[in-house]
């Protein structure tokens, strides 16, 4: 189940990113064609988020800041993949050092979007609680939350990978 929700997230954070930079070159590639292209990368977009997530765990697990750290280095991988179209590791390198040079501009944009998405969940949680407690209105609101929360994360990371690239490109 684990695969299947983690393959899911990858299509969409694919079809999500791909289809925002077509948007903001003029262009309207419609869903399908998003998710085609999502569903044609569907193991480099895995392999970018495992691994990510991987590295986060370890910094995590070597006391918490190195973890934070990691994560907000790689935050992101994902657009640099869908943009640049690089191999896994030639996008978790990209990451890396886009956000090497504006560390706590990229934290900050990220503590905000997860705070924003902590009290969005919660408020999905609290409201599919009225439905009842047992384990299928937890799982249907864990999805529903999941399914309003990973385009917005998504198209924060390519927000926040454009504007990476276009400050390095600019020299600021």
């Amino acid at each position: 189940a684990m695969l299947a929700v983690m393959l899911g997230v990858a299509v969409v954070a694919g079809a999500a990113t791909r289809a925002a930079v077509a948007a903001v070159a003029g262009e309207d590639l419609g869903v399908w064609r998003s998710y085609r292209f999502a569903v044609g990368r569907v193991w480099p977009l895995f392999l970018v988020l495992v691994l990510s997530w991987l590295l986060t765990m370890l910094g995590f697990v070597l006391f918490v800041v190195p973890g934070i750290v990691v994560g907000v280095l790689l935050a992101v991988s994902v657009p640099a993949l869908v943009v640049e179209s690089t191999r896994v590791r030639d996008a978790l390198f990209r990451s890396w050092n886009l956000v090497a040079g504006r560390w706590w501009h990229t934290f900050g944009t990220l503590l905000l979007t997860w705070l924003l998405l902590g009290v969005a969940v919660n408020l999905v949680d609290n409201a599919a609680g009225g439905f009842g407690h047992g384990w299928v209105a937890e799982t249907i609101a864990q999805a529903l939350a999941i399914t309003l929360a990973t385009p917005f994360a998504v198209l924060v990371a390519l927000l926040l990978y454009l504007d990476l690239r276009a400050r390095r490109a600019s020299g600021a």
